[in-house]
């Protein structure tokens, strides 16, 4: 395995735990995510593990999982599927307690012996409809 497989998995490994500060030292301190699925770019890694601190309060008892990892030059690409319940808002209704499961795929890139961006195709369009279709769990929004 090497060193950038071996800086993923460690920071795979401390997604899974929830664990923000060994997250924090496998990124570049310029690090960006762009989510292609919901057109979103998050610059900086403060800003990163800010949202990905929130994340893991929307997303309680969370169990994602490695499909398949493939690499080379600096770039490697993971292939996920997770599920879990959702607590959180989402387009202007609050949800509670919703069964969700997302299947997504990272591709990561590396400088410095960190990961440097994450370019992240999530399946919105599947995530929107699992919330739709659980209507009785929407609480309004307390905006």
């Amino acid at each position: 395995m090497d060193q950038d497989a071996i800086v993923l998995r460690k920071f795979l490994d401390a997604e899974a735990k929830r664990d923000l500060d060994s997250m924090a030292a496998c990124l570049h301190d310029e690090f960006s995510l762009y989510v292609v699925g919901a057109n979103e770019l998050i610059q900086g890694k403060s800003s990163f593990l800010n949202v990905i601190e929130k994340v893991f309060k929307d997303l309680r008892e969370w169990d994602l999982g490695v499909v398949r990892m493939i690499g080379a030059n600096s770039c490697i690409a993971v292939e996920f599927r997770g599920s879990g319940r959702f607590f959180g808002e989402f387009e202007g209704n609050q949800y509670v307690n919703v069964p969700i499961k997302i299947q997504s795929a990272c591709v990561f890139d590396f400088q410095d012996g960190l990961i440097k961006q994450c370019a992240e195709y999530f399946d919105s369009h599947a995530f929107r409809i699992q919330l739709l279709n659980s209507r009785e769990f929407i609480l309004p929004s307390m905006r």
